[in-house]
């Protein structure tokens, strides 16, 4: 399932393009899913992308499970791809605590993307949720 998602993002990088990081407005939600598994459905919340309300990505109809794993990071490139602007550089990619939301037994972490602005050299963080991932 990986190697499908991989083609899926960047389809989706080049049909959708950049859309801005305006943070006073919240990112669409949307759903993807695997062409070799349609079956496995993945939802991308509808989130400013910031560390008080990051974006969560869930499997729909199911927990994500420990096998979802080996897809987180080509989930949140998907994400990415959609929404970060095109000419914005990747700075930074970190792990942070104490992020906006949880659920009981989640912890409250989220992977941080930094991207620079070129034009005007601003660096622009948006935040996805990993609470929710079964890492143990």
């Amino acid at each position: 399932m990986r190697k499908a998602l991989i083609p899926l993002s960047i389809l989706l990088f080049v049909a959708f393009g950049a859309q801005g990081a305006d943070r006073k407005q919240k990112f669409a939600s949307f759903v993807v899913n695997s062409r070799e598994s349609p079956e496995l459905r993945y939802e991308f919340s509808e989130a400013a992308a910031t560390s008080n309300d990051p974006i969560v990505i869930s499997a729909i109809g199911r927990n994500l499970l420990k096998s979802d794993l080996e897809n987180r990071t080509d989930l949140q490139k998907i994400w990415l791809g959609r929404n970060v602007p095109k000419a914005f550089v990747i700075q930074a990619r970190v792990q942070v605590g104490d992020c906006g939301v949880s659920q009981p037994g989640e912890f409250h972490h989220c992977d941080a993307y930094e991207f620079k602005d070129p034009k005007t050299g601003k660096v622009h963080a948006y935040y996805i949720y990993i609470g929710n991932w079964p890492f143990l």
